[in-house]
Parts: C-alpha cells; structure tokens; sequence
C-alpha cells in the first residue's frame, strides 16, 4: 500500500475497498467528494473497432457522481425515484458503443481490490445505460443524489496513434517506451450505492470528469515513470492470475 500521508497532501486521502470507500464518501453526515484507490492491476484485451489492444488497467479513484436535484413533497419518510446510471463509462470518448468493449473477466480487477459494485459482470462492463432507482427519505426537503463511482485508468500498448482519434482533444495522454506509442485514458463504473442529502447542507462542489482527468492523469501521474499518486504495477503483464 503506498502511504496515506502522500495522498493527503495531495487533496485525498487514500481507501482500500469498498467498506473504507464508502464509510469515508457517505459514511456520516458531511458527503465528501471523493478519495484515491488503493487498487491492484489486471493485462487482458480491450477492443477498438474490432481490434484487440493489450491495455494494463486498475482503479484509481472513487468519488460521488452527481445524479439529480429533487424537491420531495408531504411529511414523513417518502420514495424517491430517481434515474441513475447503470455500467461502464469510457470517458471523453466520441466514438460509438460498437466502437469499443471490454470483457466481463476484466471485473478480476475489482475482486483483486476488494470492490463491489453490487452488479454482476455482464451489468458492470455492459456501455453505461440509465436504470431507475428508488431511496426512502424524509419529506418536506430539497435533495441532493449522488451515486458511487470508481474511475479506471487504463493504458493501451501501442495504440496511440491507431485509436487516439477516437478520444476527445487533450483528454488522454501518450507515452513513448520501447519504440512504441502508448494511450492512457479513463473509464468508471457507476456502483449501486446512491445516497441523498438536504440541500442547504450542500458545500463542496462535486468533482467533474474534467477535475478528476486533470487530477489523475496530468497533475499527480507522470505517464513517462509510471509514478505519482498512483501507478500501474507492471509485473501484471508477467503474472497469469492478474490475466483475463
């Protein structure tokens, strides 16, 4: 485990699994926006237009993605539906869901970190899709909703130049080792853990996909050493349980 010290001072503190994650993100009164991962890395194929990439991926933050406001009428305990998200994002990309997929055995990577998602597989890497979800709370209130994230960082070997055009400008970063051009880029699957909160105590913003970009792979990641806030742990590539 890297020292927690280091990623306090770097805005987050860091959790391991999904009981610390989510006792530090909702765990008491006061939401926090989100904290470093403490997660194992997995090599297996991911595919762009019908072309497998061999890609290195773990997860490296986990944070609370705004769903929706809602203002919840009448007293006493009340149902609130709300649409949610259901899958994988992959983040900044332009091209379409054909474009790009990723096998189930990829969720190896979340049994090695000891994070659930509270979905199968199949439901967690299947292209994110809207699912209605319902919470019991107090009436009379205006509600915040937010869902559990974990973002992904993920890097392609060799396939910068063939599959970056399909990724938004400045939104992956390239390195070069051994001849090659590598893509680092982002992905989240969206948890089934939602969690609400009264407006008037709302106080910090939550954090976009472009605050943690820039947080993730540009200000505490060099892609040139593999070091920083966190890193790929590459002896994945020689390890056959860390395969899919």
């Amino acid at each position: 485990m890297q020292d927690e010290e280091v990623h306090e001072a770097v805005g987050f503190p860091l959790k391991c699994g999904s009981y610390e994650i989510e006792r530090y993100l909702i765990g008491d009164q006061n939401f926090t926006r989100g904290c470093w991962l403490d997660g194992q890395s997995i090599y297996g194929d991911v595919n762009f237009k019908e072309r497998k990439w061999p890609t290195i991926s773990r997860p490296v933050f986990a944070y609370l993605a705004y769903v929706d406001t809602r203002v919840i009428q009448g007293t006493g305990n009340q149902t609130m539906e709300v649409t949610a998200a259901q899958g994988h994002h992959l983040w900044f990309f332009k091209g379409t869901a054909k474009d790009c997929s990723v096998a189930p055995a990829i969720d190896q990577v979340n049994a090695f970190s000891n994070l659930q998602t509270g979905m199968n597989s199949e439901q967690a890497w299947a292209p994110a899709r809207p699912q209605k979800q319902s919470l019991l709370v107090p009436g009379g209130e205006t509600y915040l909703v937010y869902q559990v994230a974990l973002v992904y960082a993920h890097r392609a070997f060799g396939a910068a130049d063939t599959i970056g055009s399909l990724f938004s400008s400045n939104h992956t970063c390239v390195t070069r080792t051994e001849g090659r051009k590598d893509l680092l880029f982002l992905s989240s699957v969206t948890t089934n853990r939602l969690c609400a909160r009264e407006l008037d105590r709302e106080v910090e913003q939550p954090l976009s996909r472009d605050d943690l970009f820039k947080l993730i792979l540009l200000d505490k990641y060099s892609a040139a050493v593999n070091a920083g806030a966190w890193s790929f742990d590459m002896d994945a590539l020689n390890d056959p349980r860390k395969r899919y």
